[in-house]
């Protein structure tokens, strides 16, 4: 869970920090596109995304073909995020709270047992659960902390390259999946444009 939300962070920051990435996407914006949805809608139909890379190629030669080219290479974080689903994180979070509750039920069930003789071992028993309760609250709040900064960063993300942030929970992570969509049909128009 906790290497998830810190994918997710690191995903926003490959967004925040590839400057031709968002050359690219002023440049396609520019010619009409006015979103990666729509120009993903629209692959198939037109040449943006090749005339785009045909300018980039013509003010910066064969070097601006390879930094578009290795766009993908450089957005690994980007890609992971993109097959990820945000309802599941959420999920996951619910089922270790319920864990923990359930832990916490029982102990409390057992404190008026007193172990039939074996005293020493059911106190050893309830003070290392009690102790692991604790800690697991901690990490609760910890993850739900990390998750409240993840979702904020990922909003932000999401109005640079959308306009808006996403309305359903559900949908929290698109930005991520339409950039890695994009990046694949860059990739693939990237080797039509070295082929030919």
């Amino acid at each position: 869970m906790h290497c998830s939300l810190l994918l997710l962070l690191a995903a926003c920051e490959e967004l925040r920090n590839t400057k031709t990435l968002l050359k690219l996407l002023e440049a396609v914006f520019e010619r009409g596109t006015n979103s990666l949805e729509a120009l993903l809608e629209l692959v198939g139909r037109t040449n943006i995304l090749h005339s785009v890379v045909h300018g980039i190629i013509e003010s910066e030669g064969i070097r601006g073909l390879q930094a578009v080219g290795s766009l993908s290479s450089v957005f690994v974080e980007v890609k992971k995020a993109g097959e990820m689903d945000y309802g599941v994180l959420r999920s996951e979070v619910f089922d270790i709270y319920q864990g923990v509750k359930k832990v916490s039920e029982v102990l409390l069930l057992l404190n008026g047992e007193n172990g039939d003789g074996e005293e020493q071992r059911w106190w050893t028993f309830r003070e290392s659960m009690t102790r692991f309760l604790e800690t697991a609250i901690e990490e609760i709040k910890m993850i739900e902390t990390i998750e409240g900064c993840v979702i904020s960063a990922v909003k932000e993300v999401t109005e640079y390259f959308h306009g808006d942030s996403a309305k359903e929970e559900a949908q929290v992570l698109r930005v991520f999946v339409v950039v890695r969509d994009f990046l694949f049909i860059l990739d693939e128009v990237c080797k039509e444009i070295d082929a030919s």
